[in-house]
């Protein structure tokens, strides 16, 4: 913590071990976090244009697949341990930030192009679960670019310093802060995006509302003096 303190105040820079490590893991880490997604988008992809085959649609291929894609992002980000200048900047916003973006892209263009030319064709059935699929794409869409917008600041941080060569006081504490802030917008897009957390949100959130109600309206009902509990309790004959 002192050393982070004074490499923020003071400018002084210490290449341990233990810092690069932290870098390459967030580098794995971020990647990660957008390779998710992608998975998300080749899953969508699979059930619209090759719907046919019912391989590619298995549950455990995907399960399998995320492990995969973590020993693959932790061998890809490895030349970030070696390259400490600009060239593993590059490479890490190339492998972080660029190629999930573009398979990103891709994979939405062929969907669309693939929606468009079926449209005529295809049975009812069959369109409406275009429909859910292409509504789960924007979903998707929508909480990417909601990364992309919290990331900007973080490069232009990332970018100006491998550039200029000075790196500003305070600069990790800021991109730190935005990555929590993207975090939670992210946490909450998730729940107004979805239906099906939105519902259990608004079915606990409701719940409680009545239990605190039901605790007010019990907590304000008059207690009985002893003389009407004494005329209730007397027996009547």
């Amino acid at each position: 913590m002192g050393n982070a303190r004074a490499g923020e105040f003071y400018g002084l820079n210490s290449d341990s071990s233990w810092c690069i490590f932290n870098g390459y893991l967030i580098a794995v880490i971020v990647a990660a976090m957008y390779n998710v997604f992608v998975s998300q988008a080749v899953y969508r992809l699979c059930r619209i244009v090759y719907a046919t085959n019912k391989r590619l649609q298995l549950y455990g291929l995907y399960m399998v697949a995320g492990p995969i894609q973590l020993m693959i992002g932790f061998a890809v980000q490895c030349p970030v341990l070696i390259w400490r200048d600009l060239h593993g900047t590059i490479w890490t916003i190339s492998i972080s930030y660029g190629f999930p973006l573009l398979a990103l892209l891709f994979i939405y263009i062929r969907i669309m192009i693939f929606i468009y030319r079926q449209s005529t064709v295809q049975t009812l059935i069959a369109q409406r679960r275009q429909q859910r699929d292409v509504l789960v794409m924007k979903r998707i869409a929508i909480t990417v670019s909601m990364l992309i917008i919290f990331g900007l600041p973080n490069l232009v941080f990332v970018i100006v310093t491998s550039m200029t060569g000075v790196e500003y006081a305070l600069t990790y504490r800021v991109q730190w802060f935005i990555g929590s802030l993207s975090m939670v917008g992210l946490s909450i897009t998730n729940v107004v995006l979805t239906p099906q957390l939105k519902s259990i949100v608004m079915k606990r959130w409701q719940g409680s509302r009545v239990g605190i109600r039901n605790t007010n309206t019990t907590s304000m009902r008059p207690v009985p003096t002893g003389q009407q509990t004494s005329q209730n309790i007397e027996p009547r004959y």
